[in-house]
C-alpha cells in the first residue's frame, strides 16, 4: 500500500490501537499528546519521519522500518519540541538518514 502523507494528531482524549504493515509513506508526522493510543508501524518505508510538538506517554513502536530515498533527494529524521517517552525502535538504522535533527526534545526512554 502507498500513501503520500500520514499525519496523526494525538489528543489526550483519544484512545485505541493503530497498526500499519508493509506500507510506504512519503512522510510520517506525529503531533500532539499521546496518552492512550498504541501505534505500530511494521515493515513500513518512508522518506521523512517527523515528531513535532509531540508528547508520548503510551506505546509507539517502529519495527523493521526503512527510510527510502524515492526521488534521490536527502530526507530527514526530525524530532522537534517533543518528548518521545515510550517510543521503541527495533530493526531501525538511524544512520540511513542523511539528516537527523533533534531540537529542544527529550528522548530518555527510547
Amino acid at each position: 500500500f502507498k500513501a503520500d502523507k500520514l499525519q496523526i494528531n494525538f489528543s489526550e482524549k483519544s484512545s485505541g490501537v493503530i497498526d500499519f504493515r508493509n506500507t510506504f509513506f512519503k512522510e510520517i508526522t506525529l503531533k500532539g499528546n499521546n496518552f492512550n493510543n498504541s501505534l505500530f508501524l511494521r515493515d513500513c518505508s518512508y522518506d521523512k519521519l517527523i515528531f513535532s510538538h509531540f508528547f508520548n506517554k503510551s506505546l509507539i513502536s517502529f519495527n523493521n522500518n526503512n527510510p527510502v530515498l524515492s526521488d534521490g533527494v536527502p530526507k530527514e529524521l526530525l524530532v522537534q519540541n517533543s518528548n518521545l517517552g515510550n517510543t521503541e525502535f527495533y530493526g531501525f538504522d538511524f544512520s540511513i538518514y542523511p539528516i537527523t535533527r533533534i531540537v529542544d526534545s527529550r528522548k530518555r526512554n527510547i
